[in-house]
């Protein structure tokens, strides 16, 4: 039985055997770089679009990217990468 299974071009639904596996992957790499010093950080997939707009990158983008509008109008998109999140004054 196969330890992952394509779900989507990227995404992977992880079985036991594959979970176990990147679960222990990550604690090494985790270890790895706490005992160097380094800090891990998480940002989640979904952004908003203003700080996109402020740096060109949301027009740059254009229909390449998967954006959408929340219930109260307010517009984000799905992170190629995090930047502008990270660069937030």
């Amino acid at each position: 039985m196969a330890s992952s299974a394509p779900l989507a071009p990227g995404g992977y639904t992880w079985l036991p055997l594959g979970k176990l596996v990147l679960d222990r992957v990550t604690e090494i790499v985790r270890s790895e770089m706490t005992a160097i010093g380094d800090q891990e950080v998480h940002f989640p997939a979904l952004l908003p679009a203003e700080p996109y707009r402020t740096s060109g990158r949301w027009t740059e983008y254009g229909d390449d990217i998967f954006t959408l509008a929340d219930r109260r109008g307010a517009e984000h998109l799905l992170a190629p990468t995090h930047e502008e999140m990270a660069t937030l004054p």
